[in-house]
């Protein structure tokens, strides 16, 4: 897994504990 990805899915986890709901492809 790349730099890029991990803080991809670092922002991500960090979206859906604030509890937002968009989680798409974009996100990744």
């Amino acid at each position: 897994m790349t730099e890029k990805q991990l803080t991809a899915a670092v922002k991500l986890v960090r979206n859906m504990c604030a509890g937002k709901t968009k989680a798409t492809a974009e996100d990744i």
